[in-house]
């Protein structure tokens, strides 16, 4: 309205209803009332720089009872209207509580093969990850060796911290203390570092007390040069040591350990997706046994990872995940390491992966944002 030209606005209850209804196509006739016999029409006196002689107060009375005339009329008019709408309010409930996301906020998960080229990322995905979980456990073959946890240390940034090395003539100790202002959001707090075989079934079943999940990326290591090496065999002799496949038998006690870690609680929740394996989609004999084996657990909430390619120099930088379920037609490129243990650290809260076996590839790089967003 221009400044001080009074203009007439007349309406309808029946218009007023077509208008004020949110998120309805009404086709009620303009004309068509209810109640009194014939068309009432309502006028109202709007003028710019006016007084009407009308409070706030009554202007606020007059707005509630148009409303209420609506839904009258709404009802009166027809009724699906009305349950229509409440409908939609509790579809749109409905779609927001499953719009949000599960969350491994508070959980526990093991690690197998934490100092592995995929497990030692994946360690590092989880801790730093936001609404992340609780502890991280990560198991590496022993702590006697630096060797054994060295790739581990890196990639979380446990030697980020303030370093001390002892002169040459002394010791060649070299330690690293802990720096708030470069680790203080690395998570380095939640990560438990646990040494064993999980050929061993008595120490399978002691790493997943407590836990929620169990992220497996461990694979057969190399023989150890020398001495090392003899010792192994000396104990194998002897029968001192576990013996069997890392990725059949090691995977199959892993499984069992958590299934019966599950059954004793009956208040256990555990994850989403509470037994994550990293296979192959060229996976060899063991391999094959191990999904086998973790299929006929008895766990409920699995999922089999094989990744197509796994190439760290000619993938695709920032690459995307495709995801195929086992059989299905996708084709893609090579992923890096980083990028199959970022995928890794989001499966256990991906309900919608639950029993399946995925094939991932890489697909082309994530546009980036442009300026602004």
């Amino acid at each position: 309205l221009a400044a001080g030209r009074p203009a007439m606005v007349f309406r309808h209850r029946a218009l007023v209803a077509i208008f004020l209804v949110s998120g309805t196509q009404s086709l009620v006739p303009p004309l068509r009332t209810t109640g009194d016999k014939g068309s009432r029409f309502r006028m109202t006196r709007l003028a710019a720089g006016e007084t009407s002689g009308e409070t706030d107060e009554d202007l606020r009375k007059s707005i509630e009872e148009l409303r209420k005339e609506v839904s009258d009329l709404e009802k009166a008019l027809d009724p699906s209207i009305a349950a229509a709408k409440a409908a939609a309010v509790r579809e749109a409930t409905v779609v927001e509580a499953a719009a949000t996301p599960p969350s491994l906020e508070g959980k526990t998960v093991v690690v197998c093969g934490a100092n592995g080229g995929v497990g030692s990322q994946c360690v590092r995905e989880l801790l730093r990850a936001k609404g992340g979980p609780a502890e991280v456990r990560a198991l590496v073959r022993d702590t006697d060796e630096v060797e054994s946890y060295s790739r581990l240390s890196y990639e979380t940034g446990a030697e980020e911290g303030v370093g001390s090395i002892s002169a040459p003539w002394v010791s060649r100790e070299i330690s690293f203390e802990f720096s708030e202002e470069r680790q203080s959001d690395y998570g380095l707090e939640k990560l438990t570092i646990c040494a064993g075989d999980v050929l061993d079934q008595s120490f399978a079943n002691e790493v997943v007390k407590g836990a929620d999940c169990v992220i497996f990326c461990a694979a057969p290591s190399p023989p150890r040069p020398g001495l090392k090496l003899l010792g192994q065999w000396g104990k194998a002799l002897q029968g001192k040591a576990p013996t069997g496949s890392v990725s059949a038998e090691g995977v199959a006690n892993m499984a069992a350990a958590l299934n019966k870690e599950f059954s004793r609680s009956s208040e256990k929740a555990g994850a989403p997706n509470s037994f994550v394996l990293l296979s192959s989609s060229r996976g060899s004999d063991a391999q094959r046994q191990g999904e086998a084996a973790l299929k006929e657990s008895g766990l409920e909430s699995w999922v089999v990872v094989q990744p197509v390619k796994l190439d760290d120099f000619f993938s695709v930088e920032n690459a995307t995940v495709i995801v195929s379920e086992e059989g299905g037609d996708a084709e893609g490129g090579s992923l890096s390491r980083d990028a199959v243990a970022e995928f890794l650290a989001g499966v256990p809260a991906a309900d919608s992966y639950r029993g399946k076996t995925l094939r991932i590839y890489g697909g082309p790089p994530l546009a980036p944002p442009e300026e602004g967003e």
